[in-house]
């Protein structure tokens, strides 16, 4: 490659031996073929630093079912922040991740409590509990809230599907949905 063919495939203006004396030309059209290059370099860094995330949260009233102690998978509505098209409006209960690399997942889920129970969710993964993430310790007093938390990394690959659910063991337990946060962020890029 000749000097200054990067400098004029990537657009930058480039000179010819006519155009100036002694040679200049030779370096001007080099210091191009170096701007070139870290222009590709910086496309690809920047391709990597638009990171999907999403930051979701629910106003849809839900409760737990009739049954205690059976698994219902949350809705989202709202999506605060979606960076990366990872969450669908039209797919409420998924989370798609658009990218393979590792995960940071974190989530607060408020249960209001009418009797003594205990509340838990768990974080699926293509339909399979994802191993580590089932909290099932909270436990919430008569007339009062119990707060379920769950943070983890997670390996991802692109086209995965997180989904969370969660249950009481009574079926009185009513989601505070003012109060429920989920929020997935890559912490790398594969």
């Amino acid at each position: 490659m000749a000097t200054g063919d990067a400098a004029a495939a990537a657009g930058l203006k480039t000179y010819t031996g006519t155009s100036l004396v002694n040679k200049t030309h030779e370096a001007l059209n080099q210091n191009g073929d170096y701007i070139a290059a870290d222009r590709t370099r910086l496309t690809a860094l920047e391709a990597r630093l638009v990171v999907p995330v999403v930051i979701l949260r629910t106003s849809v009233a839900q409760n737990t079912s009739d049954t205690s102690n059976e698994w219902l998978t949350f809705r989202w509505n709202v999506a605060e922040y979606n960076r990366g098209g990872m969450f669908v409006a039209a797919q409420q209960n998924n989370i798609t991740c658009t990218k393979a690399g590792v995960v940071t997942i974190d989530t607060n889920i408020k249960f209001g409590v009418q009797t003594d129970s205990v509340c838990r969710i768990q974080l699926l993964r293509n339909g399979v509990v994802v191993p580590g993430t089932l909290i099932d310790n909270v436990k919430g007093q008569t007339n009062a809230e119990a707060i379920v938390q769950l943070s983890t990394k997670l390996r991802v690959n692109a086209g995965d599907v997180l989904t969370l659910q969660y249950s009481s063991e009574r079926a009185s337990a009513a989601m505070r949905t003012s109060q429920c946060r989920l929020s997935v962020d890559y912490s790398t890029i594969d």
